[in-house]
């Protein structure tokens, strides 16, 4: 090896190498659903899961704003369901999360915090796709999950 491939590491005849794929949440996350055979919540999504995903977020650079952005408009969905709309007419305000989060990625695109917005998509990506299968998937599912990340992105980023 060549004083100039050891310097550039990976460089090779003037090629940059693949760049290191980006930050990601485990492709089995979110993978059996929300619920047990029973229709039970998975304990983990409320525990385990949330705090992971919450570690997740702080580490790639999301903030507390912006991740309670995400909370406050599916909360403002959920004021709406218990005021009485039916869930079906509830469905768009669900997905129209998916285009708030392509919009934040978009952007950020080339600044520091475009890492952990593509990672803070694909967790509201996920958590819609499953949220608007029913009332039950979004609030008992989506909703409780996601107020266990933001607690836990608190307790573990209380600065941020």
């Amino acid at each position: 090896m060549t004083t100039e491939q050891q310097a550039y590491g990976r460089y090779d005849r003037g090629r940059a190498a693949t760049p290191p794929s980006p930050p990601h949440l485990p492709n089995e996350y979110l993978g059996k659903g929300y619920f047990d055979e029973r229709g039970n919540v998975f304990q983990e999504l409320v525990t385990t899961a949330a705090e992971e995903v919450a570690k997740k977020l702080g580490t790639e650079g999301v903030t507390s704003t912006q991740l309670r952005r995400f909370y406050t408009k599916a909360k403002a969905v959920e004021q709406r369901m218990s005021a009485g709309e039916n869930f079906e007419s509830l469905i768009a305000g669900i997905l129209e999360l998916k285009q708030h989060a392509a919009n934040a990625v978009g952007r950020a695109q080339g600044r520091d915090a475009e890492q952990g917005l593509k990672i803070l998509k694909s967790f509201i990506d996920r958590n819609v796709e499953l949220a608007v299968k029913g009332r039950d998937a979004f609030r008992k599912g989506f909703l409780l999950h996601f107020q266990g990340v933001v607690a836990y992105f608190k307790y573990h980023y209380p600065g941020k």
